[in-house]
């Protein structure tokens, strides 16, 4: 459903899927060779599919998600334990989540969903703050939403009541308030938005269609915001998906200012855009490059857990490495290096239970043993005893035909006619 890179080391990867899942993957130094790759972690607190992942701007491991079961999860991925990677989640909403998006500092989130009611919550308690009064879109399709940066602004996409495509901004202290609403062209596929804080400008991008809208947002005075198109961007083929590379992987030396990379619609390739800013004058433009997000997290997860707050460390974008390395996401290491004793003793307390079954299951297969040579012994003497008494049986029936051919002598002999002289007593 979603894959987000850690801003913070490049070999992280959190994916989400239709099963509710949420995977954390550590990509090899040296690349994918095979497909035999295992997540280092597996978050399974949504029930339902997860839509959307967004990685907090300035600590490190804070990840948000949006779920179909109508809730925003925050995650610690380097916790010691599966029961301690929740740090927070929503109040539930009246429908599905399909975006979430952080402020600056990454204090609050903001969500966005199938009713298209624009709230705002508490990041560590996940406590509603405070929800608009009605959609922000007359068409509930193709919504998309996203931050802008510093200005303390939200953008949304979506469709008017004449079905055309539009772009809202409104302020994230009161989300009743829109102050800008801009027409974006005639298309009917759903709008991409991207916000680039460090110049300002905003790239909307249709799924579908072959051209990308970019604007610059501009502050004119204390409390006003206004809109500029600067430009339509045509090209030959059209596109299903959009991202973005982040600042520092842009040639700076070349007034490359974006670098897009789209996913095409008709076959299975990936093309990028890029955009510049023409200028005669060779060498770096200050001016189009300020200070930038760097590879490090202004805090650790533990630290923002604990109500720390820091906005994005800002750096010169010359300073800020091309890549980032790592093994695997700091607090998981440490978590795990803090728990290692713990572990120790529960494989030890585990084994020694194990020996004593198997003593206890070796004792009683001896008693068992045991058992059955008395159970032998007893058989055979059964059987001794059957065989002595079929034996006296034979005996009695021996008997008892002998007797009775005697008897029979006996009274021929007392009906023969001789006078049988009487038998004295003894």
């Amino acid at each position: 459903m979603d894959l987000k890179w850690n801003p913070f080391n490049d070999r992280v990867l959190a994916t989400s899927a239709d099963d509710g899942t949420i995977k954390i993957w550590v990509i090899p130094e040296d690349g994918l060779k095979d497909s035999d790759l295992t997540p280092i972690r597996v978050i399974s607190h949504h029930k339902k599919r997860v839509y959307n992942l967004e990685w907090h701007p300035s600590a490190e491991n804070i990840l948000a998600s949006a779920s179909a079961d109508h809730t925003v999860g925050v995650f610690d991925i380097g916790a010691a334990s599966d029961k301690e990677v929740l740090v927070s989640k929503s109040e539930p909403h009246e429908d599905f989540v399909s975006q979430v998006v952080w402020d600056y500092e990454g204090e609050r989130f903001f969500t966005f969903g199938k009713e298209q009611i624009l709230r705002c919550f508490e990041a560590r308690s996940g406590k509603l703050l405070q929800q608009a009064s009605n959609a922000a879109h007359h068409q509930k399709r193709g919504i998309r939403i996203a931050s802008m940066g510093k200005s303390n602004l939200i953008v949304t996409t979506g469709f008017s009541a004449l079905n055309a495509p539009e772009l809202k901004i409104w302020e994230m202290d009161n989300l009743d308030r829109c102050i800008i609403t801009h027409p974006c062209g005639e298309g009917s596929g759903c709008l991409f938005p991207f916000f680039d804080p460090d110049t300002n400008v905003l790239y909307v991008a249709a799924r579908g269609e072959v051209t990308i809208r970019y604007f610059e947002l501009a502050h004119c005075e204390e409390s006003d915001w206004k809109l500029y198109d600067l430009y339509i961007f045509n090209s030959q083929t059209s596109q299903k998906a959009l991202c973005c590379m982040p600042k520092r992987g842009v040639e700076y030396m070349e007034c490359e200012i974006m670098r897009m990379y789209k996913l095409l619609n008709s076959t299975a390739m990936v093309e990028p855009v890029s955009f510049f800013v023409p200028r005669r004058a060779e060498g770096f433009q200050e001016d189009l490059y300020p200070d930038t997000v760097g590879v490090e997290p202004a805090l650790s997860a533990k630290d923002w857990i604990s109500g720390t707050k820091s906005g994005p460390p800002l750096v010169p974008i010359q300073d800020i490495p091309k890549e980032t390395s790592r093994d695997a996401p700091e607090g998981f290491n440490a978590s795990n290096a803090s728990s290692g004793s713990e572990l120790d003793s529960l494989k030890e307390k585990y084994e020694s239970e194990l020996n004593g079954l198997r003593s206890e299951l070796k004792a009683a297969q001896s008693v068992i043993s045991e058992k059955d040579d008395q159970i032998s012994s007893l058989t055979s003497q059964l059987e001794s005893v059957k065989s002595e008494i079929e034996a006296l049986r034979g005996q009695v029936q021996s008997l008892q035909q002998g007797g009775a051919a005697e008897n029979s002598t006996i009274e021929q002999s007392a009906t023969g006619g001789d006078e049988v002289a009487p038998i004295e007593d003894a």
